[in-house]
Protein backbone atom coordinates (compact mmCIF):
# COMPACT_ATOMS: atom_id res chain seq x y z
CA UNK A 1 0.00 0.00 0.00
CA UNK A 2 1.19 3.67 -0.57
CA UNK A 3 0.63 6.68 1.66
CA UNK A 4 1.33 9.91 3.27
CA UNK A 5 3.72 10.48 6.31
CA UNK A 6 1.91 13.25 7.98
CA UNK A 7 4.02 12.47 11.95
CA UNK A 8 6.75 10.09 12.65
CA UNK A 9 8.25 10.05 16.10
CA UNK A 10 10.32 7.56 17.52
CA UNK A 11 7.57 4.97 18.17
CA UNK A 12 4.82 5.77 16.26
CA UNK A 13 4.04 7.07 12.69
CA UNK A 14 0.71 8.75 11.10
CA UNK A 15 0.00 7.84 7.33
CA UNK A 16 -2.47 9.55 5.41
CA UNK A 17 -3.93 6.57 3.40
CA UNK A 18 -5.60 7.04 -0.27
CA UNK A 19 -6.30 11.30 0.81
CA UNK A 20 -8.83 10.42 3.86
CA UNK A 21 -8.05 7.54 5.57
CA UNK A 22 -5.41 8.37 8.97
CA UNK A 23 -4.14 5.64 10.75
CA UNK A 24 -1.37 5.97 13.43
CA UNK A 25 0.76 2.86 14.65
CA UNK A 26 4.17 1.64 15.62
CA UNK A 27 6.48 1.05 12.95
CA UNK A 28 9.47 -0.68 11.42
CA UNK A 29 12.35 0.15 8.75
CA UNK A 30 12.98 -2.41 5.97
CA UNK A 31 16.83 -2.22 6.98
CA UNK A 32 18.23 -0.66 3.87
CA UNK A 33 15.52 1.82 3.67
CA UNK A 34 16.16 5.78 4.91
CA UNK A 35 13.71 6.77 7.93
CA UNK A 36 10.93 8.65 6.16
CA UNK A 37 10.10 11.98 6.56
CA UNK A 38 7.12 14.19 6.86
CA UNK A 39 5.40 14.64 3.92
CA UNK A 40 7.15 11.53 2.36
CA UNK A 41 5.29 9.05 0.42
CA UNK A 42 6.33 5.40 2.07
CA UNK A 43 5.18 1.83 0.59
CA UNK A 44 3.95 -0.73 3.59
CA UNK A 45 2.48 -3.82 4.55
CA UNK A 46 1.08 -3.82 8.05
CA UNK A 47 2.45 -7.08 9.87
CA UNK A 48 2.20 -8.07 13.21
CA UNK A 49 -1.12 -9.86 15.69
CA UNK A 50 -4.56 -8.48 15.44
CA UNK A 51 -3.93 -7.18 18.98
CA UNK A 52 -0.59 -5.53 18.04
CA UNK A 53 -0.34 -4.67 14.44
CA UNK A 54 2.59 -2.72 13.06
CA UNK A 55 3.38 -1.06 9.57
CA UNK A 56 6.34 -2.26 8.09
CA UNK A 57 7.90 0.14 5.50
CA UNK A 58 9.11 -1.19 2.60
CA UNK A 59 10.54 1.65 0.54
CA UNK A 60 10.13 5.85 0.68
CA UNK A 61 9.79 8.11 -1.54
CA UNK A 62 11.12 12.23 -1.09
CA UNK A 63 8.83 14.27 -3.25
CA UNK A 64 11.47 16.86 -4.92
CA UNK A 65 10.59 20.28 -3.73
CA UNK A 66 10.67 23.18 -6.20
CA UNK A 67 12.25 25.95 -5.71
CA UNK A 68 10.26 29.00 -6.14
Amino acid sequence: MEARVLTIDPKAITLEIEGQLIFQSRYDVQRKEPKPHEGDVVYFRFSGERNAVRVKILKTHRPQRVMA
